[in-house]
């Protein structure tokens, strides 16, 4: 069982500990958007990299995902992670930013050959099909792209008997916190 953080500096440190992963235990995060028609769209994506430094997450899709089209519409997001060891939800808000250009491809070059699988699916996700398995996968590098989040707002919740703890921190106010009731 983890302490209640009691300093906002070090409830930060920990969500951005438990941001950086190594690649072998990439966590599952789960990607909001908008449509086009104003609904939000919610799915599962694994978090590729956080840099603190740049106060920015990094998702990887496929570039013919509805979330593109979503997300050039409206580059406004959330992204939600939850870390079961330290008992931690942490919400990012911010807006994304679509790379999809030659300039992956040392990065498309390091991706196992299983997980380029997922860059190329036809028809194209989201498409409907006759049964579960009538798709076929092949890597396609073109239809890889990254998406960085940059942070505008962090809003972290430790659940903790006796007593939950929970923080807001903003990148306009320098990642100046606030405690806020859980």
């Amino acid at each position: 069982m983890n302490e209640p953080f009691d300093d906002l500096n070090d409830f930060r440190n920990a969500a951005w500990k438990v941001m950086n992963v190594p690649l072998r235990r990439m966590p599952r995060v789960s990607l909001a958007t908008v449509d086009q028609l104003g609904a939000p769209q919610l799915r599962t994506l694994v978090l590729r990299g956080a840099n603190k430094h740049d106060g920015t997450v990094e998702l990887h899709t496929d570039a013919a995902s509805q979330k593109v089209p979503q997300l050039e519409n409206d580059p406004r997001a959330a992204v939600l992670i939850w870390d079961e060891t330290a008992m931690i939800q942490i919400r990012l808000m911010g807006d994304i930013t679509i790379k999809s250009d030659a300039s992956l491809s040392n990065i498309w070059d390091q991706l196992p050959s299983v997980t380029q699988g997922n860059y190329g699916v036809m028809p194209p996700p989201g498409s409907k099909i006759a049964a579960g398995d009538n798709y076929s996968r092949k890597a396609d590098a073109g239809k890889f792209a990254i998406l960085e989040l940059k942070i505008q707002t962090m809003d972290l919740v430790q659940l903790q008997e006796p007593s939950h703890r929970r923080a807001l921190y903003d990148q306009s106010d320098n990642w100046g916190g606030q405690w806020l009731a859980p």
